[in-house]
């Protein structure tokens, strides 16, 4: 292990001393010593500690939970192990178990495997793993609460854009606070001591200079060179003709094999990472006794090792590669098809194994089959990514099968890529060539449409579904495209009837037995008449029936979304909130649906969060689920690379934009910037960042940018077709199927407080709130009493404010009864910060019309409200506690600052910098630093120009 002390010991380091779960990632090119490095920790262990080893297959991605049953090896825990190697569930006719059932197991056998610790798990080649168990990997502390370190090796340079470990590499590190031990090349001097350790004796300067010149310092190129030189002298190996290359160096290996060695060699290198010894005599021909001849050979020489009993792999991947590359194209079609013979004499063939050798083998009708039949297999078993990765190998011959393409279109919409499942699904409407296929295609592209915000181009396909739902025989494609329709109609609120078309739907449905898309309609149905406030209850009660009905017949897609979307239409103080939301989040796991798996349930945590008032829990719930906005980039910590990631579902631009509002809350500006400042293709997006950096520029003073940007927001628009809405769409997200210019209540009475508060006049501002005069009675009606209470107030209209926010602070809904369900943004109208702020505004009231007594109940009212949501809302409540003296309680700032903070405050106030203020009163920058964060955290502010701006308005003298 030259060249490697430091990161051995770090790798000792966390063994000896982990207490829990812990992970290190090993990252570097290939045949950099990954490898190596990962098994000379595992021989410094003690003896007793109990060790598992793994390797992921090449092949490993389209099956799952591969590298974990290659980790529990001939361990006897098949109760676990073989439903596991079943990627068909029972409910789809398989023995298998769902996927939810799947993860549980995978626990527990990981749970078995390590037992109480300390265990060292290692895995090579992470980037051949399989998403399913990646995602176990994630859950080490639902496993153990014990010792028990991970180590895994992979190739950062493996890493796209839809790497299922790219996305790993975040979950992992958030989770766990991995420890990544990258490996560089070897220096000249680790190429002397290289060679030192071989030959004995410190080479010459020239031959170190030649060797690593060669080698690049690739250690195992080196390490195979020297190999190639045989028992040529240390001094002369820079004279002879060696190998230029790694592959040449490998190939000089093969050169003195036996022709049965060879035979085994080259079987081996097509064959896979990890061969049978029954599977090697089914394609080589090679007698029993003759093959453990040939492997003990091959063993003896390291060009193989035997991983396990009977089962056997090349003793580097690198070799593999080089000797399957020397091959003939006849040889490998040869040994592929042999090797697909013996896969379709098994019962129990894996049919991803026989696409590959199909395909190697040059019979690609039976790979196109297998490939179709295994995708549609890993699709119904939750593997999603699988599913995706074998409909497009089978795309690869068929680039114009529809049915290939709409299940690849299927499988990357569950998998979290709307951008590729757009791409396939576009594909299979230009190959359609009957109404039957178009109408397929086109329901496919209504849902990845309202996933991308693209809602004109739904609105098109929704209107083409419909026009051609009358050409289509009695029959499945007519009722899942009478679904759809009614799915756009419920989104989008229109043209149509939605609950008119889900009807049709369920009759059609119910006609042919075609359960799962009887239970698609009624979860529009339902959904639809939830929206209404007079066919709440019905929809409540429907929906909760087809939830059950969906769950126990395995229709987990339908089941999931009547969770989904019964949470975000009731109240979410109900005791059955989280209930719902969990059942959601099982129901998706089970359907394989990555947004809403992810994406919408952390959004759900994340409202949950603001309703009761927790600021920083809401924020920390999104910046968690960041990991799943695909739009941006993140840097593979092994190399520094940039790996651009993938845009999920449910979440991207609406979970970056939800984000960035609680950012302007809390008052965290740069934060702000930077997620304006990423990049994206989302019309719903652009239009909304208008909106999100008009309040950036007023909480930094910029006036001109601010009234700029206000004149974008108040301008001209194109007006809203048909009627307004009567409630928001049920989807998670708060401003999802509205037109993209209608505001909601909640963005203007942000904006609109920015604004008074950086001084803009009400007359410029006025227009929001009149603008159009787009208010949606049932959604937005909660709030609108506080937007016109502070359009009051800016009048001098005192009065008329302080009925609104009385209004608004006591949490009144006028115009609904008690008990009615709301809609989300008028269920999530009224969270404490609303409440809180518009306390805020009840005593700014009370002050100007001097009922100082009952202002100070207001405060005190704000005080309970805003306790857990620090921002601007809270400056706001201090600045009026001021003006009320210290009766107002412990939220006067002129109290809390200490005389010195006052000092440093004005002078801040001026304009001067640490070290200005540490000359003027004589003290150390480091002290004026301490008395800057004590005078932030006191005024709850977060920025020196916040200071600036209060002690300019209120003053300190």
């Amino acid at each position: 292990m030259v060249g490697r002390d430091h990161e051995l010991a770090q790798l000792r380091r966390l063994a000896a001393e982990a207490t829990t779960p812990t992970i290190a990632l090993i990252g570097g090119e290939p045949g950099i010593g990954k490898t190596r490095l990962a098994a000379e920790l595992v021989r410094s262990l003690p003896p007793e500690t109990p060790r598992l080893l793994g390797q992921a297959d090449p092949g490993g991605l389209t099956r799952p939970f591969q590298l974990l049953l290659d980790l529990a090896g001939d361990h006897d825990h098949a109760d676990l192990a073989e439903p596991l190697r079943d990627p068909e569930p029972a409910a789809a006719g398989g023995g298998g178990l769902d996927p939810v059932a799947r993860g549980r197991a995978a626990l527990e056998l990981l749970r078995r495997l390590v037992g109480a610790g300390p265990a060292v798990l290692v895995v090579d080649d992470l980037h051949w793993a399989d998403p399913e168990t990646l995602a176990a990997f994630e859950q080490l502390d639902e496993v153990t609460t014990g010792p028990l370190l991970l180590v895994g090796t992979y190739r950062p340079g493996e890493l796209t854009r839809r790497h299922p470990l790219a996305d790993a590499l975040e979950r992992l590190d958030r989770r766990h606070g991995v420890t990544h031990v990258r490996l560089d090349r070897l220096a000249p001097a680790d190429t002397a001591r290289f060679l030192t350790a071989v030959y004995g004796r410190a080479p010459a300067r020239r031959v170190v200079t030649a060797l690593h010149h060669r080698t690049g310092g690739n250690p195992f190129f080196l390490e195979e060179l020297l190999k190639a030189a045989g028992d040529t002298a240390l001094d002369e190996i820079h004279t002879q003709p060696l190998p230029w290359n790694l592959a040449e160096a490998l190939r000089s290996q093969l050169d003195g094999l036996a022709p049965d060695q060879r035979q085994v060699v080259e079987a081996a290198a097509v064959l896979g990472a990890r061969v049978s010894f029954d599977l090697l005599v089914a394609v080589t021909g090679v007698a029993e006794p003759a093959m453990v001849t040939a492997l003990r050979g091959l063993v003896d020489r390291g060009l193989l090792v035997e991983t396990e009993e009977d089962q056997f792999g090349f003793r580097h991947t690198l070799t593999r590669e080089a000797v399957a590359g020397e091959l003939l194209g006849r040889q490998r079609r040869r040994l592929h098809e042999a090797a697909l013979q013996a896969l379709l004499a098994s019962p129990a063939s894996d049919l991803a194994a026989v696409a590959v050798h199909a395909r190697g083998a040059g019979r690609y009708e039976d790979m196109i089959d297998a490939a179709r039949r295994g995708a549609a297999d890993r699709l119904a078993g939750g593997s999603a990514y699988a599913a995706l990765t074998l409909a497009e190998l089978a795309l690869e011959e068929a680039p114009d099968d529809g049915e290939l393409l709409v299940l690849a279109g299927t499988a990357a919409w569950r998998a979290g890529y709307p951008a590729d499942a757009g791409r396939h699904v576009r594909r299979a409407l230009r190959a359609a060539t009957d109404d039957a296929g178009r109408v397929t295609a086109l329901t496919q592209l209504i849902r990845v449409a309202w996933e991308q915000g693209e809602l004109a181009e739904m609105d098109g396909y929704a209107e083409q579904v419909r026009e051609l739902t009358g050409n289509l025989p009695d029959g499945e494609v007519r009722a899942r495209a009478m679904a759809a329709v009614a799915q756009s109609y419920m989104l989008r609120h229109g043209p149509g009837d939605p609950v008119e078309w889900a009807d049709r739907a369920c009759e059609v449905a119910e006609r042919h037995g075609l359960k799962e898309v009887r239970l698609s309609a009624l979860v529009e149905k339902g959904s639809a008449l939830l929206n209404a406030p007079e066919t709440a209850a019905e929809g409540r009660r429907l929906l909760i029936e087809v939830a059950s009905e969906a769950e126990h017949a395995g229709a987990h897609l339908e089941a999931a979304r009547a969770w989904h979307n019964l949470f975000w239409c009731m109240p979410r103080s109900g005791p059955g909130s989280l209930e719902l939301l969990e059942r959601m989040r099982a129901s998706a796991e089970r359907a394989g649906v990555v947004g809403m798996d992810l994406g919408a349930y952390h959004q759900g945590r994340a409202w949950l969060a603001q309703q009761d008032g927790d600021l920083a829990g809401a924020i920390a719930v999104l910046e968690q689920a960041r990991r799943v906005d695909r739009n941006v980039t993140t840097v593979d910590p092994a190399t520094g690379a940039q790996i651009a990631l993938h845009l999920g579902l449910s979440s991207g631009v609406h979970l970056r934009g939800r984000l960035t509002e609680l950012y302007l809350e809390r008052g965290d500006l740069e934060a702000v910037e930077a997620l304006l400042a990423e990049t994206s293709t989302s019309l719903a997006w652009k239009q909304a960042a208008i909106g999100l950096a008009f309040q950036l520029a007023c909480r930094r003073g910029d006036v001109a940018a601010a009234r700029e940007l206000l004149a974008k927001l108040t301008g001209p628009r194109d007006a809203p077709s048909g009627p307004a809405p009567a409630a928001p769409p049920v989807r998670g997200k708060r401003s999802n199927g509205v037109k993209p210019k209608l505001l909601t209540a909640a963005a203007r009475h942000c904006q609109l407080a920015a604004g008074l508060a950086a001084g803009l006049p009400i007359e410029l501002l006025r227009p929001l709130v009149e603008r159009g005069g787009w208010f949606r009675p049932l959604w937005d009606e909660p709030l609108r009493p506080l937007l016109l209470a502070q359009v009051a107030e800016a009048e001098g209209r005192y009065a008329d404010a302080l009925a609104g926010y009385r209004r608004v602070a006591a949490g009144e809904r006028a115009g609904r009864e008690a008990g009615e369900p709301a809609p989300v943004d008028a269920v999530g109208a009224l969270s404490p910060a609303y409440r809180g702020s518009a306390a805020v505004g009840a005593a700014r009231c009370l002050i100007q019309l001097k009922q100082l007594d009952e202002a100070r109940e207001q405060v005190a009212a704000a005080q309970r409200h805003l306790a857990r949501w620090p921002g601007w809302r809270r400056v706001e409540l201090a600045t009026v506690a001021r003006r009320l003296g210290p009766a107002a309680g412990p939220g006067a700032a002129g109290e809390v600052l200490t005389p010195r903070e006052r000092e440093v405050a004005i002078l801040l106030a001026e304009g001067l910098t640490n070290s200005e203020i540490a000359r003027r009163l004589v003290i150390s920058r480091k002290t004026v630093a301490v008395h800057v964060s004590h005078i932030l955290g006191k005024l709850e502010m977060s920025s020196r120009t916040q200071v600036a701006a209060w002690v300019a308005r209120d003053g300190l003298g």
